[in-house]
């Protein structure tokens, strides 16, 4: 539901009647509520995987169909901010699902590819939501993500198997203790923070860049997105390849330190829109290789409280994002060059606090 709205910003904002400041601050509150997030997803360390993704799932549903029954603003908010919620308890059950049946040493390979069904959404399905958007109305992409997020439920119900609990004694707290007492995982939790912080105050206002400087129309900023959903699938192709041989962490310090790079590099990109379009591939690249190579990093620090761990984690992530989000629009009123300065910086963070990030089990 979320990510739909990211290369579409300036029609959605029209469509409802409201300002782009008004969206913003609607995906900043809803990837707030990702705080929420772990006081769930630990069903799935306690009640099985499938019971959290159920959960999850279930969540997406419901904001997916309010949408699509109410296309309005307040019926957006509280979608996203479902959607969200809903996504940060399944992803962590589903990667602790395939980290509990798949050693370390191949984890990268086996959750890169999982990873990867979410790039593939956006090269198969962002192509047609301009044109829809154009000639039809803003919200019948989100009729069809209703229908999507249905089956997707239906899926899960018939071939995933009910597990076996892998912690069922204590509380949830329990868990989340562990997560919040250990050193690692804590210098983790920042990292991860800082590195979506880093991409987010690009990944808000990239659309509205792309319309300022070069003027494009709905059919560009699908091709926009298109180019993105097409660098997240080579982020993540380059994760399933190289990340179990070149090592978890160091694959994660190469993304940062290449993102970093070409942050900073965005004035020589801005000459042109396909320029423009060749800087969003890089960047969104090398961001996407680090991120994914940082889950199995993560899926090992912990492994007694695996899904929460993870889902501490994507709450750190999503945190970041709301940082990002809120940071965005301010940083844009002084140019993208700002936004591009400011997320290198924190990028050089995440770069500091990877060196304090240690899992149970060397590689």
């Amino acid at each position: 539901i979320i990510r739909l709205a990211y290369p579409f910003l300036p029609i959605l904002a029209a469509g409802m009647g409201v300002d782009v400041a008004a969206l913003s601050l609607a995906l900043s509150a809803s990837l707030a509520t990702s705080a929420a997030g772990p006081f769930l997803a630990p069903i799935a360390d306690r009640k099985g995987r499938k019971s959290g993704m159920r959960i999850g799932l279930g969540l997406v549903v419901l904001g997916a169909l309010l949408l699509a029954i109410w296309p309005t603003y307040p019926a957006f908010f509280a979608a996203i901010l479902l959607g969200n919620l809903g996504n940060n308890i399944f992803a962590p059950a589903l990667n602790a699902y395939l980290s509990d049946r798949v050693p370390y040493a191949r984890r990268g390979l086996v959750l890169s590819i999982g990873e990867m069904s979410w790039a593939l959404s956006y090269v198969l399905i962002m192509p047609l939501v301009g044109p829809f958007m154009t000639t039809q109305t803003w919200s019948v992409p989100y009729i069809a993500l209703a229908a999507i997020a249905i089956l997707a439920f239906i899926l899960v119900e018939v071939l995933v198997k009910k597990d076996t609990p892998v912690e069922e004694n204590g509380s949830i707290f329990t868990n989340l203790r562990q997560v919040f007492l250990s050193a690692p995982a804590l210098a983790g939790l920042g990292m991860g923070f800082a590195l979506v912080t880093a991409n987010e105050v690009i990944n808000v206002i990239f659309s509205v860049w792309i319309t300022d400087a070069f003027a494009v129309q709905a059919a560009s900023l699908g091709l926009a997105a298109f180019v993105v959903g097409v660098s997240e699938l080579g982020g993540e192709g380059l994760a399933a390849i190289f990340t179990d041989k070149v090592g978890k962490e160091r694959s994660v310090l190469i993304g940062l330190v290449l993102n970093a790079l070409f942050m900073v590099a965005i004035p020589l990109f801005d000459g042109s829109i396909l320029w423009a379009m060749a800087w969003l591939l890089i960047f969104y690249l090398t961001f996407e290789y680090a991120i994914v190579a940082s889950i199995p990093l993560m899926s090992e620090v912990l492994p007694s409280s695996r899904a929460t761990m993870l889902a501490v984690y994507i709450a750190a992530l999503s945190l970041g994002r709301a940082a990002g989000a809120l940071l965005a629009p301010w940083l844009y009123d002084m140019g993208i060059l700002a936004n591009a300065l400011v997320g290198a910086g924190f990028n050089v963070a995440a770069i500091i606090l990877l060196r304090f990030v240690k899992v149970s089990k060397s590689e």
